[in-house]
């Protein structure tokens, strides 16, 4: 039982997809069905195809690219019906003999050159990243060419070349503090140790408990290497002050190149980088705009091809069908309405109340005046009644 149901599946299954197609290249459904010769079948299928490609392009470009370009503008997402309804009517006139309508061919034309426009405007996006840096350093390098620019460039040099020459000071800390502390031991082994070498120095102790002489410049030592660490205190607190100062130098270098720079969100940024790029970078960006470009222009390539005799034989016999189909339906619903009129008719005449209509005569008395005795005047009498 399910091996006979599924051939009666798929042919249901295949005469969906001819509706679709036939519905999608405006061509009659039972026609496709008995046409059996590939290619005819092909350019059916091929117009098809291409009402819906350049829909689908212009609608893909717009979600992607759309914001970037025409930021959010909802009327524009209508296009690609408007797309679709034009393919389709330039598809549907291609099968008759009669040429189609110059204005449709012309605002086809306007919507392709609009597709084109998105489409470079697509590469120019593609490869905003690089245009955009090619463009961003030759502004920058203008930038600091300014006066302003090298002013703060040389204020930024000589601060970093002071940081530089006291960080350099700044290494030999751990050197004078173990000088400090080596001088303080010696001093305390001359005071209160015991002669000798001392065997990480290898300088003579006299010792004995006796500050002499090598006591007093161990001393002198020990206070010199305690200054010069008191002065490298006093030169990372300066670092400090200059590293706040060259911060907020390059801070004021960085907001003057950025009010110099094109916007990173226009198109005619991308485009100014187009003039510094190199040649592999144009050639993907025309190749971009010439993939779009093709696949927007599908549908209207198609609508100008010369369609088959056949096609147009059946195109022309299914409206002669649906002409005397047309001309039945009118001759049948003129009778209906016609019946319905009698009917009604009858109908209103029962509902009304008979009427009667009598006319008396008036007799030779109602002609005649006649004369009242001792008077002049003449009395004539008229009845009449009416029913």
């Amino acid at each position: 039982m399910a091996a006979n149901d599924r051939p009666a599946k798929d042919k249901d299954s295949v005469s969906a997809l001819t509706k679709v197609i036939c519905w999608l290249a405006a061509f009659p459904p039972d026609a496709y069905g008995r046409v059996k010769t590939p290619s005819l079948r092909a350019k059916v299928q091929a117009n098809a195809i291409s009402v819906i490609v350049s829909p689908v392009v212009f609608t893909m470009a717009l979600m992607i690219y759309g914001t970037a370009l025409v930021g959010n503008s909802p009327y524009l997402y209508l296009l690609p019906v408007v797309v679709f309804a034009l393919d389709r009517l330039l598809v549907a006139m291609s099968y008759t003999r009669t040429a189609g309508s110059g204005w449709l061919i012309l605002i086809r034309a306007l919507i392709l050159l609009i597709s084109l426009t998105m489409a470079f405007a697509a590469g120019l996006l593609s490869e905003s990243k690089v245009l955009l840096k090619l463009i961003h350093d030759r502004e920058d390098a203008a930038t600091l060419q300014t006066h302003a620019g090298q002013n703060l460039l040389a204020r930024i040099e000589v601060i970093e070349a002071k940081i530089r020459e006291n960080e350099k000071a700044l290494m030999e800390r751990d050197a004078i503090e173990h000088e400090r502390l080596d001088a303080l031991r010696l001093y305390d082994l001359e005071c209160r140790g015991r002669g000798g070498v001392d065997p990480k120095t290898g300088i003579h102790i006299k010792g004995g408990g006796k500050c002499g002489q090598n006591a007093a410049t161990h001393q002198i030592n020990a206070e010199n290497a305690a200054a010069r660490l008191e002065q490298l205190e006093r030169i990372a607190s300066e670092n400090k002050d200059l590293d706040g100062q060259r911060v907020s130098l390059k801070k004021e270098l960085a907001t003057l190149i950025s009010t110099k720079r094109s916007p990173a969100d226009s198109v005619m940024s991308y485009w100014r980088g187009l003039k510094e790029a190199g040649f592999e970078v144009r050639v993907k960006i025309v190749l971009l705009a010439l993939c779009v470009m093709s696949a927007e222009a599908f549908a209207l390539i198609m609508s100008e091809v010369p369609v088959p005799e056949i096609h147009r034989l059946a195109v022309a016999y299914c409206e002669g069908v649906d002409k005397e189909r047309l001309g039945v339906f009118r001759e049948a619903d003129a009778a209906d309405i016609a019946r319905v009129r009698q009917k009604i008719r009858s109908e209103a005449g029962d509902r009304l109340a008979p009427m009667e209509v009598s006319v008396d005569t008036p007799t030779t008395r109602d002609r005649m005046p006649e004369r009242v005795p001792g008077d002049d005047k003449l009395v004539v009498e008229h009845d009449k009644t009416v029913h």
